[in-house]
C-alpha cells in the first residue's frame, strides 16, 4: 500500500511540477522501472513529461531519463526513434560535464551499450562494434564496481557482432571473457546471462553440453535464491534464467523436438512476466512449434492472444507486429487458407509502408531534437555566463583575502620588529645597570681607600705628637683643629652606608631577603655580600677595605658559616640567586 502511494504521490509530481529536486528526479527514473517490461506506453509517455518538467536543466538524471525513453522506445522496435533520444541523452551529459567533476570518461558507457544495440538490430554490425568496443575502453576508466558489471556486457556485445560476422571462435573468446570477470565476482544472475550467449555457439548435435549448460544455470539460479544478499541485486535475474529457458527450447526447436521445446518455452514464460519483448519471442516460438507439430488451432489462438496483448499494452511497433504476421503466414500457408493468407499479407505490406512513413517521421523528430539542443546551447550559454559572474566573485573574495592576509603579514612584522627594539633597549638596560655597578664599585673604592689614607694621617699625627722631641714641629703643622677636620672628613660620607644606598638602587631586594634568610649577618657581613654579589675577587675586596687577602678569606670562611652553606656550594651563585 505504502510503495503503491509513493508510485502515485511520484507520477503526480512528473506530471505537473515543473522542477523538482535531484533526489526527486532520480526516484521518478527509478518509479518508472518498476513497471515499464509490462506497461510500456504509460512508462513512455511519464518519461516524456519528466523530461518536458527537466529540459531547462540538465544533469545526470535527465540524461538517465532519456536513456530510459529510448531503451522503451527500442522494445517496441522503433529503432530510428531510439536512436534520436540516445543522442539526446548524450549530448545532454555533455552539456553539463564540463561544469561538474571529471568522472574520466568521454560518454557514459552503458548508453554507448545501447546505441550499439540499435546499430546491432538493423545489421550495421561495424557501427555496433565501434561503440560496443568504445563502452569498452569507457568502463575501464569508471569505478570498479562499474566495471565488474559494464566491462562483461561489453565483451558479451562484442562477441555477438562476431557472432553475426561468422567468426565463433572470436565470439567464444568474448563470451568467455564475460563468464570468467561474472564468476570471479561471483555475480551468478549476470553468470546466467554468459550462458544464454554461449548456449548460440553449442552446435546442434551436442545436446550433452546444453543439457550441462542446464544444470550449471538451475545451480546458478538456485544459489541465488537461498543466498538473498548477493552483490548483483540490480541484474533482472529472472529474465536471464527465462531467456536461458528460450535458448533451450530454440535448441529443440532446432532439431525438429517440438514437444521439448515447448516444454521449456512454457518454463521459460514463467520468468518473463517483466519483459514483454522477451515474453512475444517466447511466444512466437512456441507459436511455430505447434506449426511444426500441426497444432495449428493452438498456435493461431496463441498468436493472436500476442497481437490482443501488445494493443493492451499500448506497444503499435509495426516491426513486432511483421514478426506475428509473418508466423500467421506461414501458419495459413500451411493450411492453404488463402482468404485469411491474403489478409495478413495486406497486413505485413502496410506495416512495412508504416516504417517508411515513420523514417519521415523520425527526420521530423530528428528536427524537433536539433532545435531543442539549440536551446539547450542557448541555454548553456546562460550558465556559462552564470559561472563567469560567479567565477568573478570569486576572484574578488580571493583578492580581498590575499589583502588580508598580506596586511597581518605586515602586521607581524611590525609587532616583530617592535619586540627586537624593545629587546635592545632591555639589552641597552642591562649593560647601563652593569656600569653603573662598576660606577659604584669604582666609588665605594675610591672612598674606602681615601678614608683609610685619612686615618692613617690622623693617626701618625698622633703618634708624633707623644715624642717630646718633635712637639715644636708638630705644633706649626697639627693641633686640635686639624685633627677635628680629619675626624670630620672620614665621618662625612660613612663608606658603608653610602655603599649600601647605591647598592640597594641596582638591586633593590637583595639586602631585604638576605636579612629575612639570616638575620644574624652583622653590616660587614651585609657589605662582604655586596661585595661578593658584584663578583669581586678577594684580592679586590681587600684592597678596598685595607685589609690583608687572609683576613678576608677568615671573613668569607665566617660568612658561609653564618649563612650554613657547604663547601660544594659556590658563594657567588649562592648570592646571585637571592635577587
Amino acid at each position: 500500500m505504502k510503495k503503491t502511494f509513493l508510485l502515485f504521490f511520484l507520477l503526480n509530481t512528473a506530471l505537473f511540477s515543473q522542477k523538482y529536486s535531484i533526489s526527486e528526479h532520480r526516484a521518478l527514473n527509478d518509479s518508472v522501472k518498476l513497471f515499464r517490461g509490462t506497461n510500456p506506453l504509460k512508462s513512455i509517455n511519464i518519461l516524456l513529461d519528466i523530461a518536458a518538467a527537466q529540459k531547462d536543466y540538465p544533469n545526470p538524471q535527465l540524461t538517465n531519463t532519456y536513456n530510459l525513453i529510448a531503451e522503451g522506445l527500442f522494445t517496441q522496435g522503433l529503432f530510428s526513434e531510439s536512436l534520436s533520444y540516445y543522442k539526446l541523452a548524450l549530448e545532454c551529459f555533455s552539456s553539463y560535464k564540463n561544469n561538474q567533476r571529471d568522472t574520466g570518461v568521454n560518454y557514459p558507457p552503458w548508453i554507448l551499450i545501447n546505441i550499439g544495440n540499435v546499430y546491432f538490430h538493423n545489421n550495421n554490425f561495424d557501427k555496433a562494434f565501434e561503440y560496443f568496443y568504445s563502452a569498452k575502453e569507457n568502463f575501464e576508466l569508471t569505478s570498479e564496481h562499474n566495471k565488474i558489471y559494464g566491462l562483461p556486457t561489453a565483451f558479451d556485445n562484442i562477441g555477438k557482432v562476431f557472432f553475426n560476422k561468422a567468426n565463433k571462435d572470436s565470439a567464444s573468446v568474448y563470451f568467455n571473457k564475460s563468464l570468467k570477470i561474472r564468476q570471479s565476482n561471483y555475480l551468478y544472475g549476470a553468470s546466467i546471462y554468459s550462458y544464454n550467449n554461449l548456449m548460440s555457439l553449442v552446435p546442434p548435435d551436442n545436446e550433452t553440453l546444453v543439457l550441462k549448460y542446464k544444470n550449471i544455470v538451475d545451480d546458478l539460479f538456485n544459489k541465488i535464491f537461498t543466498k538473498e544478499n548477493e552483490p548483483d541485486g540490480q541484474i533482472n535475474i529472472e529474465t536471464n534464467y527465462g531467456k536461458f529457458y528460450y535458448m533451450l527450447g530454440l535448441f529443440y526447436y532446432n532439431l525438429s523436438d517440438y514437444d521439448t521445446s515447448i516444454l521449456y518455452l512454457i518454463r521459460s514464460r514463467k520468468y518473463l512476466k517483466s519483459s514483454f519483448s522477451d515474453l512475444i519471442t517466447t511466444d512466437l516460438l512456441m507459436a511455430k512449434s505447434y506449426i511444426g507439430l500441426n497444432k495449428f488451432n493452438k498456435a493461431d489462438s496463441l498468436l493472436y492472444k500476442n497481437l490482443s496483448f501488445l494493443k493492451e499494452i499500448g506497444v503499435n511497433s509495426p516491426a513486432i507486429k511483421i514478426k506475428v504476421y509473418e508466423i500467421l503466414d506461414k501458419l495459413y500457408l500451411s493450411q492453404s487458407k488463402k482468404d485469411q493468407l491474403l489478409s495478413v499479407k495486406d497486413s505485413i505490406i502496410n506495416l512495412k509502408a508504416s516504417i517508411l512513413d515513420n523514417k519521415l517521421n523520425n527526420s521530423i523528430l530528428s528536427l524537433e531534437t536539433s532545435l531543442l539542443l539549440k536551446q539547450k546551447q542557448r541555454e548553456l550559454n546562460l550558465e556559462r555566463l552564470n559561472y563567469n559572474n560567479l567565477i568573478f566573485v570569486l576572484t574578488i573574495v580571493l583578492i580581498l583575502f590575499f589583502v588580508l592576509i598580506i596586511f597581518l603579514r605586515v602586521r607581524s612584522n611590525f609587532l616583530k620588529e617592535k619586540n627586537n627594539r624593545l629587546a635592545i633597549e632591555r639589552e641597552f638596560i642591562d649593560t647601563e645597570l652593569k656600569n653603573k655597578e662598576l660606577e659604584l664599585l669604582s666609588t665605594t673604592t675610591f672612598i674606602e681607600q681615601r678614608n683609610n689614607n685619612l686615618r692613617n694621617l690622623r693617626d701618625n699625627l698622633n703618634a708624633a705628637s707623644d715624642f717630646d722631641s718633635n712637639k715644636s714641629i708638630i705644633n706649626e703643622i697639627s693641633n686640635p683643629e686639624l685633627s677635628k677636620e680629619l675626624d670630620s672628613i672620614i665621618k662625612t660620607r660613612s663608606s658603608f652606608d653610602s655603599f649600601k644606598n647605591q647598592f640597594t638602587k641596582a638591586f633593590p631586594n637583595f639586602f631585604k631577603t638576605l636579612i629575612n634568610m639570616h638575620p644574624t649577618l652583622s653590616p660587614t657581613d651585609l657589605q662582604l655580600c655586596a661585595y661578593i654579589k658584584m663578583n669581586q675577587t678577594n684580592q679586590d675586596i681587600a684592597s678596598i677595605n685595607n685589609l690583608s687577602t687572609r683576613s678576608v678569606e677568615s671573613q668569607r670562611y665566617r660568612l658561609r658559616k653564618k649563612l650554613n652553606i657547604d663547601k660544594q656550594t659556590d658563594l657567588f651563585n649562592y648570592l646571585t640567586n637571592l635577587d
